[in-house]
């Protein structure tokens, strides 16, 4: 219930700071006073859009609950509809990023880079201005010095850093940028970058907001992590208890087996899956079910429990590593 009384307050809220910040971006230049009362109350806006985010995302987090008399079909819809909604708050927390920069100042252009690690590259994940490029190299040295420092960079220092970040096209020499990182599990995952046209407009509470820009997003993403890891877990009890359910421990083994091959095909991703029993003299184990890449043991392959690769594990309990073996 707390979700449901949360969200449309934050939509209010949220529509309200919209239309303050509409007015902001077109009032005539003579209305000087009226335009930095207005600036300060877009500051407010943001302090409270961001504590009532973090509500609804608590709010969120505590209101799901498992549900076991629902049928497997009830309950794959209601984990699709959960993981949507956590992919929409995702997407209005970049929003909300963007358009505070954009409430800042709106000459401010900014954009928001995940690392893809695989890629070698940040990846843009949103941006208001089309000259970010898509995709940045991780070892760029801009980011850089803005991962490490958090300083701000001038593109007529670095113009060839400068160039794999924004579009090639002429530049005064006067622009920069300044970018706060984003943290996920103690590490930098990416970061928020700022490009201000003339540095002269860049102030030192500007400095400050746009600081805290990647720390906002940090905590957002860890919130959204516990969610999803919640949702994960009742999307996984409902397959465990679907398996269950239609489980009859009196049917022929080879079945039991093809019903337990599904469930591990579903959690984990392997090259090779073996499921060996022991045989009545304890001595040997009995291959009873593979899937994978095939190799010389087939099912129904019997082989000593000690001294071999596949019987170590069953023996000692403990995870083998196959290259050192």
């Amino acid at each position: 219930m707390a979700s449901k009384n949360n969200l449309p307050s934050f939509t209010r809220v949220l529509i309200a700071f919209c239309l303050v910040l509409f007015v902001f971006l077109f009032l005539p230049a003579s209305l000087s006073n009226l335009s930095e009362i207005l600036k300060y109350l877009l500051l407010v806006g943001i302090i409270v859009l961001l504590m009532m985010y973090n509500q609804v995302l608590g709010s969120l987090a505590s209101s799901l609950s498992p549900v076991q008399d629902r049928d497997q079909s009830e309950s794959e819809n209601a984990n699709v509809v959960e993981s949507n909604r956590t992919n929409t708050l995702y997407d209005n927390l970049k929003q909300l990023v963007l358009s505070t920069v954009k409430a800042l100042n709106p000459k401010f252009d900014s954009a928001i880079y995940m690392i893809d690690p695989e890629a070698g590259v940040f990846s843009s994940q949103g941006s208001n201005a089309d000259d970010f490029l898509d995709s940045i190299p991780t070892n760029n040295s801009i980011i850089s010095s803005i991962l490490q420092q958090s300083s701000t960079v001038y593109q007529k220092d670095d113009k060839d850093a400068w160039n794999e970040i924004f579009e090639n096209k002429p530049w005064r020499g006067s622009e920069c940028v300044i970018g706060s990182p984003i943290s996920l599990h103690g590490a930098v995952a990416g970061f928020v970058l700022t490009r201000i046209d003339h540095f002269s407009d860049l102030t030192d509470k500007d400095k400050s907001v746009l600081g805290a820009m990647g720390k906002f997003i940090s905590h957002g993403l860890g919130s959204l992590e516990s969610l999803e890891k919640h949702i994960m877990g009742e999307e996984n009890k409902a397959r465990i208890l679907e398996l269950l359910s239609e489980l009859n421990f009196k049917s022929d083994e080879s079945q039991v087996l093809d019903h337990f091959k599904y469930l591990i095909r579903t959690f984990f991703y392997y090259d090779r899956l073996t499921v060996s029993l022991q045989n009545e003299n304890e001595l040997n184990l009995v291959i009873k079910l593979v899937d994978g890449i095939e190799d010389e043991f087939v099912k129904d392959t019997e082989f000593p429990s000690h001294g071999t690769l596949h019987g170590l594990p069953t023996v000692s309990g403990e995870v083998i590593l196959s290259q050192n073996w």
